[in-house]
């Protein structure tokens, strides 16, 4: 006998799938900015900054003493590893998007961004 999915089952499967493939695409972003970062010492101790900060969400004054460095820096770090990642999510979703505009491709990442 064929199995019956509720409504509710198949709404609940689908945010399921986009949680899963949303955590997917953010992680290949995150991996294209470190790929890019390599070599570059500021922008990979900047998204280390990131990662304490969205991971742990450790303050700025506590990611300056967990790297040993000024808390302006880490605002400044932050700042510029956020635009890194945010490019790197763009270029992302438009190798999976690619007749997309812009304007759609900001709007999918706010979306995706949404099912986290």
């Amino acid at each position: 006998e064929a199995l019956q999915l509720t409504s509710d089952t198949e709404q609940s499967l689908s945010r399921a799938f986009d949680r899963a493939w949303a955590r997917a695409v953010v992680r290949d972003a995150a991996e294209l900015a470190r790929e890019r970062a390599m070599g570059d010492g500021r922008r990979t101790l900047g998204l280390r900054a990131l990662d304490l900060r969205t991971s742990e969400t450790l303050p700025p004054r506590d990611i300056a003493t967990r790297l040993d460095i000024d808390v302006n820096l880490v605002y400044e770090l932050l700042r510029r590893a956020k635009q890194d990642v945010r490019a790197a999510f763009l270029e992302v979703m438009a190798a999976h998007n690619p007749t997309a505009t812009e304007a759609e491709l900001r709007q999918r990442c706010i979306d995706i961004a949404r099912d986290l």
